[in-house]
């Protein structure tokens, strides 16, 4: 099985330290455990000396010369309410008990023994509680004593139940808050420093045919990423240089090819002895046709050569219907135009754009839809707002043509006469203009719709 690996930079370093943290929460817990296990009898024998510190601090010689401890009203509680298991002497250098927890003037030393006047541990049993005891040295007003601190055993073991449980809580919750802070704060991090990294991602986006110009900056991008933007800014700009020689060879080689075709067509027509003549016009003028369009193709791939104008898409169309009325004539089909929401004749001033270009995409649906009509039929054009569809009643759509139709030198009949540019101009066309093509099969009937539609813009 597959490790679950985020996609993201975000979602890896966000794991990375989590899992981290957990195992340094891990560690440490082991760790504490051990030392629990192995280091508890020091835990106590620091409590013990903690505890005659305590009592050292506190004690005093009054005028008579006797000793008095002056305890906090909590510490003073618990050495009354648990005199059995709770208890401290305080002894001068001969042994004698100066002053005790609980009235009893007797020193506390190990069974059968005496009092020793040096730092000591040992174990008693007193009044049937197991306890645990030890001597240190202490100084009270400059004069040196010793100081004696017992706990009993059931003590400990109470004060372990006790306590124990709400450490642990207490450092699981506050581990838990810090691993959702640290989280938190790794996270927010992170996305602040792909901040600079998600702009340049929008502008790859946007880098098309239209704006190859276009370049990703490469400000405030980490260090480890920028060498990467500067390697994708250099085959930018090689693929710009590529792009643009191939766009200036098809404008020229068209150019080129214009003249020669049109003395040739001339010298047929004039030449009555040429054999096939007619024939040799119409492949002649095929081969026009293929010239004007590659022109039309480089002219719609370059954003500077159009001259964005307010337009109506009702004048457009008896424009491009007008060029395309022999095509039309010749199979006998009419070419209606439908209006459905605006007067024929009025300028849609929310729709900007360049006249001839979207004449010539309309022309070239046009000529699309005439080839796969029908003779005697009729070619609808609608127009409903921004849009503009064009109807047949040819064969339809394949699912191959509609992946395919508006690519460059696709066609759907390999044995026909076009060059499958036609609708790719037309696509380049739509494109530039902000706007969208698609086509698909009629719902009412027989045949394919084509549609057009461009963005509104609000007048200035």
């Amino acid at each position: 099985m597959r490790s679950w690996q985020p996609t993201s930079l975000n979602g890896r370093i966000l794991r990375n330290v989590f899992v981290g943290v957990l195992l340094a929460a891990a560690c440490h817990a082991v760790a504490a455990f051990a030392f629990y296990r192995v280091g508890s009898d020091l835990l106590v024998h620091n409590g013990l000396v903690g505890q005659a510190e305590d009592i050292a601090e506190s004690a005093r010689f009054d005028a008579g010369g006797h000793v008095y401890v002056w305890l906090d009203s909590h510490m003073q509680w618990g050495y009354s309410a648990h005199v059995r298991h709770l208890q401290y002497r305080v002894i001068d250098q001969e042994g004698h008990v100066l002053v005790s927890s609980d009235g009893d003037y007797q020193s506390l030393h190990r069974e059968g023994g005496v009092f020793e006047a040096r730092r000591d541990r040992f174990n008693i049993v007193r009044d049937g509680e197991a306890m645990q005891v030890v001597t240190v040295p202490a100084t009270i007003e400059g004069r040196a004593v010793w100081i004696q601190a017992a706990r009993s055993d059931r003590f400990l073991a109470l004060a372990e139940e006790s306590i124990l449980p709400v450490v642990v809580e207490s450092t699981l919750l506050a581990g838990g808050l810090a691993l959702a802070l640290f989280a938190s704060v790794v996270w927010w991090s992170v996305r602040r420093a792909m901040r600079p990294v998600r702009e340049a991602s929008s502008t790859a986006q946007a880098i098309g045919p239209r704006n190859t110009a276009a370049r990703i900056a490469s400000q405030g991008l980490p260090s480890e990423i920028a060498p990467l933007v500067s390697s994708v800014n250099d085959a930018l700009g090689r693929l710009e240089t590529g792009y643009r020689a191939q766009q200036r060879f098809i404008a020229n080689a068209a150019h080129e090819l214009k003249t020669p075709l049109a003395l040739l067509r001339a010298r047929i027509e004039l030449d009555g002895r040429a054999p096939c003549r007619a024939a040799s016009l119409r492949e002649v003028d095929g081969m026009a046709r293929i010239v004007g369009q590659l022109l039309h193709l480089a002219e719609a791939a370059d954003p500077a050569s159009y001259r964005r104008v307010p337009i109506a898409w009702h004048r457009l169309a008896l424009q491009a219907r007008a060029s395309v009325a022999p095509l039309a004539d010749a199979k006998r089909i009419s070419v209606d135009i439908e209006t459905v929401d605006a007067p024929h004749d009025a300028v849609g001033h929310d729709l900007v754009g360049d006249a001839a270009a979207l004449v010539a995409a309309v022309r070239n649906l046009l000529e699309n839809a005439i080839r796969h009509s029908p003779s005697d039929d009729r070619v609808v054009v609608r127009i409903e707002g921004s849009r503009l569809a064009v109807f047949d009643r040819g064969n339809g759509l394949s699912d191959e043509a509609r992946a395919h139709m508006f690519e460059r030198f696709w066609r759907a009949d390999r044995n026909g006469d076009g060059a499958g540019l036609g609708l790719a101009i037309v696509r380049e066309v739509v494109e530039a203009h902000g706007g969208q093509v698609d086509a698909r099969n009629r719902d009412d009937g027989p045949g394919a719709e084509v549609w057009i539609a461009l963005p509104r813009h609000s007048p200035r």
